[in-house]
């Protein structure tokens, strides 16, 4: 049976972050998710405990030009990994995320050493040097959770970075 404080403060608390993931060959611009766990003592002694998160991510990248303004580049809704593996549920884009300091995690532009292009996840569109920003909306349990984050493709070195600042 749930207890009021378990049904009150046991909804998933939902953290949304940038990550960088730099290999020998390829560096990854990508997003972490994660439900975060109960920190206060006295709910812990209570035995509340923070619910599972159904979620699914969606995510626009848009090239910023000259006068300001966005043009859509690409559009996906990416596959979701996790350290327990991807969900098979909806081909791996629906996940159930435990209560954890780990997180779930997906790509958004990857910088391929072999080719030197910068790619989009999924449509596999290569961006040109310029800056760009990456509306991202992480649905859980059926309430929207929105971001904006700006990034740059580069001529040189690093090739790709999130803009600091980042919210």
């Amino acid at each position: 049976m749930l207890t009021i404080p378990q049904m009150i403060l046991g909804k998933p608390k939902i953290l949304v972050d940038t990550s960088v993931n730099i290999q020998d060959n390829y560096t990854i611009l990508g997003c972490t998710i994660k439900n975060l766990i109960i920190t206060n003592k006295y709910l812990k002694r209570l035995g509340v405990r923070r619910f599972a998160a159904d979620l699914i991510a969606h995510f626009q990248i848009y090239a910023i030009r000259e006068n300001g303004k966005g043009t859509l580049v690409s559009e996906e809704t990416p596959c979701l990994w996790t350290t327990f593996g991807r969900n098979n549920k909806d081909d791996g884009r629906h996940i159930s995320l435990p209560s954890s300091p780990v997180p779930a995690s997906f790509t958004v532009v990857t910088y391929l050493a072999e080719t030197e292009e910068v790619k989009t996840n999924e449509e596999n569109i290569t961006l040109l040097p310029g800056h760009y920003y990456v509306r991202i909306q992480i649905t859980v349990d059926g309430d929207d959770i929105r971001r904006l984050y700006y990034f740059d493709v580069l001529d040189e070195h690093p090739f790709v970075s999130w803009v600091l600042g980042n919210n």
